[in-house]
């Protein structure tokens, strides 16, 4: 599954369409929505896509209900195009929160601190205080200066 979510990720700077931060999110969401669909998971996800159920809680989730209306999240996702700390810290957290097997949270920087912010979102996985077992998170980060994704995967016992 993680080599399938390191495709997906690669394939963004392929599906934009036009310029800006719009254009980035569905270019995310594009990939992710394709994926989702191939597994046989139901997505939620602001998009103009077909058979995409209204964004819900995260910027992209793939779900399954059981006949009995269990619920089972197979994917969260989050992406932020700020460069501000804070922003990024704010939709981060949403993960750290989420009751899911993969985690992804996409973003941009320029490469003088991009391992820094990686390397933040690191330390903020492990020392989240949330049961956490099993977990994958994908921290994909673009790159502005190459034009290309530097991706960490955190795995947790």
């Amino acid at each position: 599954m993680i080599d399938e979510i390191v495709q997906a990720v690669h394939s963004i700077p392929n599906r934009v369409m036009g310029s800006g931060n719009r254009a980035w999110t569905q270019a995310v969401k594009s990939a992710f929505i394709g994926l989702g669909e191939k597994l046989e998971w139901k997505v939620c996800a602001s998009s103009t896509e077909a058979e995409v159920e209204p964004e819900w809680l995260f910027d992209l989730c793939w779900y399954k209900r059981s006949e009995n209306e269990g619920l089972d999240i197979g994917l969260v996702l989050e992406s932020e195009w700020s460069h501000h700390k804070h922003d990024l810290i704010f939709d981060f957290e949403k993960l750290l929160c989420a009751k899911s097997p993969y985690k992804i949270f996409i973003f941009e920087s320029y490469e003088n601190v991009l391992l820094e912010k990686l390397e933040y979102l690191e330390t903020a996985i492990k020392n989240c205080q949330l049961p956490s077992n099993g977990e994958c998170y994908t921290l994909a980060a673009y790159d502005l200066n190459r034009k290309e994704f530097k991706i960490k995967n955190v795995n947790l016992p």
